[in-house]
């Protein structure tokens, strides 16, 4: 797929989906998303990680105002952002936030209920494969790996080295969103439940190979 280096920015009057998402083979991994739309006043982030303990520590804020600096989240107890190293090549994922150890349950209205946890990561994203085009609607997805560290208050940390990951960057106007870019899998055992802003949450699960989503838990709609 022939890409440019704008093509990893924000598009013009479209709202643009980022997603990152890891995994170890053995049960543990996570997955981290930005949803923005250029001219808009609020953007929304994601963040899930299975811990070695299989528990779910999770970040969801749907109605973060925006900043000038793009992919730059500033919520209430919430920091992150996904910055753009080399394009196709490298990016960097960092947050410094007020998570809950939650139980993998369907979220209310976009609340996470379960109990408070500090957690800060830096995560480097390395592309091993270039990048190819989603089979429904405008974007790329690619192959690549994970180094880093997340830090948990009062638990050890999670050291990544060499983690197998897939990220995906689209955009669409508004009203018109694809159904979601994750794959299905049947007979999945529901790890973690992504709200959004409309629609269903989506219920996604961690098999050998990645993240997949249960079917039928994208109505459409989202």
């Amino acid at each position: 797929m022939a890409l440019e280096a704008v093509d990893e920015h924000q598009h013009d009057g479209m709202i643009d989906e980022y997603w990152f998402a890891w995994w170890d083979g053995q049960g543990s991994g996570g997955c981290a998303g930005i949803q923005a739309a250029q001219g808009s006043r609020e953007l929304s982030y994601w963040w899930a990680v299975i811990d070695s303990r299989m528990e779910v520590i999770h970040i969801a804020d749907l109605h973060v105002p925006t900043r000038s600096t793009p992919l730059l989240v500033k919520g209430e107890l919430l920091w992150a952002e996904f910055s753009c190293e080399d394009a196709h090549s490298q990016w960097t994922l960092a947050n410094e936030a007020r998570a809950v150890v939650a139980a993998p349950s369907q979220p209310h209205d976009g609340v996470i209920i379960g109990q408070p946890i500090a957690v800060a990561s830096d995560i480097e994203w390395y592309a091993t494969h270039p990048c190819e085009a989603l089979e429904h609607g405008i974007g790329y997805s690619q192959i690549g790996v994970v180094h880093g560290l997340i830090e948990y208050a009062g638990r050890a940390p999670t050291q990544l080295d060499e983690v197998a990951s897939w990220r995906c960057h689209r955009w669409w106007a508004s009203g018109e969103e694809p159904p979601s870019p994750f794959a299905r899998a049947d007979n999945l055992d529901v790890s973690v439940a992504i709200p959004r802003l409309t629609g269903r949450p989506w219920m996604l699960g961690l098999q050998p190979t990645g993240w997949a989503m249960l079917p039928g838990s994208d109505d459409g709609e989202s």
